[in-house]
């Protein structure tokens, strides 16, 4: 088991709810619980990725990053930043000089028109997640943001994923 909930429990406390607990193989895509309905099961991942989603106003939906996946996505950052390449990535992002921004940037903010919109460099672009079309990732300062292109939307952003 690797469930951190679960192992940081008390044995005793543990030992009353083992007896419940199933494992239980999960699909890509599967909908663990939905926002109208009640809950009749908890989730203990013991492994993977899973992700918020957040449905608009318009029916679109959202795909929110959980601490979990932020804190893999840091990762996959800083060990881009940090490797031989990371010279290069620093350059890439900083074309337009993006690190000299002091605004501070919050999920549904409109993205500012004064920021310059960064290059995320390839290299890293390909350890990340795939987006949909019509997103992209930007980095304002030290932050990761995804905006939606069109609408100049942040949907989602990591504070200070670049080291």
């Amino acid at each position: 088991m690797k469930n951190r909930i679960l192992l940081s429990l008390p044995e005793r406390e543990f030992q009353s709810i083992f007896g419940h607990l199933s494992l239980v193989e999960l699909r890509q895509g599967q909908v663990l619980h939905n926002a109208d309905n009640r809950f009749d099961h908890a989730c203990f991942l013991n492994g993977g990725m899973t992700s918020s989603i957040s449905v608009t106003a318009e029916g679109d939906t959202v795909d929110i990053f959980t601490h979990e996946v932020a804190e893999r996505l840091r990762k996959i950052i800083r060990s881009e930043f940090h490797g031989p390449e990371g010279r290069i990535a620093r350059q890439t992002i900083r074309q337009d000089d993006p690190s000299k921004v002091i605004v501070r940037l919050h999920v549904n903010d409109v993205f500012p028109e004064g920021i310059p919109l960064t290059t995320t460099p390839p290299n890293l672009l390909l350890r990340l997640p795939e987006l949909p079309q019509e997103l992209a990732y930007r980095f304002v300062g030290r932050d990761l943001t995804r905006i939606d292109t069109k609408a100049r939307l942040i949907v989602d952003l990591i504070p200070n994923a670049i080291p």
